[in-house]
Order: structure tokens, then C-alpha cells, then sequence
């Protein structure tokens, strides 16, 4: 869907409009983008809408797509991948806030619940605290509950 679809909806025509587009980053980078604009006084209000789709896209394609999200110099030819960066800050701010190991269970939990009564939930089955707690780890402490499934955020921001 691009911003044009959004911008001939009734009552949003006329209107300035913007895609955010940063990575896996993208649905907070458009927030901050509409949360700034009002708090400028730019505008009064501000609709962001987030659209995923990363469909268009299957196996090594995904991979190079994924690849470009990265700092080369610095990230990349380290072997730092998104899902080791993000095991890294997730173990660091489980350091400085003290959070036990379980501290992040309740987001795969509710995420999980909250998808059995959605017709068009991906995963419409709940998982038990100890389901999350044998789950594979991904890249520790990530286990596979805590990753999101490749997909690339295309949020807009009005």
C-alpha cells in the first residue's frame, strides 16, 4: 500500500504524507516522526499507519534485503546480524534493569493470546509460561518466541 492509497481515502486528501522506512525500526521510527511533528507544533494531529509486507521477497533475496539494514564497516564485518544486535541489547538492558531470565515471557505470552481469537492472527495458539521457557534459543536470551518472523515495516506516517 503506498502513501498515494492512503492519501485519496475520504477526508485525507490534501494532506501531506511521508513513508518511513528503517529497517525493523520502521513502526517506532514513523511514531517519532508524528509524535515530533506535533510536538513542534507542526501539525495538531498525526495519523501513522504501519503496513507490513516483505512478500515480495523469498530465501537469499531476503537474506541481501536484510544484509543492507546493517553498518558494513563496522557491524557486518564483524558477523553482527539484527538478531544477534538485538540478543546483545536485550542481555545488556536485562543487566542494567536486573530482569530475570522470564522478564520478557509476558510479551510472547500475550502476543500468543491474543492471536487465538483473531481469524487472521498467524499464530492462533496460546503457549504456556513453560512452553517459553524450553523454547530453542535463537541467540541467547532470544528464544524463538521472542523473534519476530521475517517481514519488512513499511509504517507511514501523515
Amino acid at each position: 500500500m503506498s502513501v498515494r492509497c492512503l492519501q485519496i481515502m475520504p477526508g485525507l486528501g490534501g494532506i501531506e504524507a511521508v513513508t518511513v522506512e528503517a529497517a525493523g525500526a520502521s513502526g517506532g521510527a514513523a511514531l517519532r516522526q508524528g509524535y515530533l511533528a506535533i510536538a513542534s507544533g507542526m501539525v495538531d494531529v498525526a495519523l501513522v499507519v504501519g503496513v507490513e509486507k516483505f512478500t515480495d521477497m523469498v530465501g537469499a533475496e531476503v537474506d541481501e534485503a536484510l544484509a543492507t539494514t546493517s553498518d558494513s564497516d563496522f557491524e557486518a564485518v564483524q558477523g553482527m546480524t539484527p538478531t544477534s544486535q538485538a540478543a546483545l541489547l536485550m542481555k545488556r538492558y536485562m543487566h542494567e534493569n536486573d530482569v530475570p531470565a522470564d522478564g520478557f515471557a509476558g510479551f510472547a505470552l500475550t502476543a500468543h493470546a491474543n492471536g487465538v481469537a483473531n481469524k487472521n492472527a498467524m499464530f492462533r495458539k496460546a503457549i504456556k509460561p513453560e512452553t517459553y521457557a524450553k523454547a530453542e534459543m535463537v541467540s541467547e536470551p532470544l528464544n524463538m518466541f521472542d523473534m519476530a518472523l521475517m517481514r519488512m515495516a513499511l509504517p507511514r506516517s501523515f
